[in-house]
């Protein structure tokens, strides 16, 4: 029987995969990218965290992960192209202009 990733399950693999790689925020990091592979806002992987995700969801995950693993760039909210870590934590934004 082939292993069933959720969400939940996704989120903490990419999550030590990111802290291995010695990423500042691999939590947040992992949920950016999967809430933008997923098509949903942040929030709602917490209210979906047992969805299984299809072997489509996975493949385009994969490759954002690889491409975030891949990138120079600071924050996967600059990876995406998505504003919504700013919306929701004013510091963020705050810490990131000023570097």
């Amino acid at each position: 029987m082939e292993e069933q990733w959720t969400v939940l399950k996704v989120v903490q693999w990419t999550t030590e995969y990111f802290k291995a790689k010695g990423f500042e925020q691999p939590r947040a990091d992992a949920e950016v990218l999967l809430a933008h592979a997923l098509g949903m806002e942040r929030v709602q992987l917490y209210l979906n965290y047992d969805k299984p995700l299809s072997p489509e969801e996975l493949a385009g995950f994969r490759g954002l992960v690889r491409r975030r693993a891949d990138s120079s760039v600071s924050y996967a909210v600059y990876f995406v192209g998505s504003s919504m870590s700013a919306s929701l934590n004013p510091f963020f934004l705050w810490k990131q202009l000023s570097h």
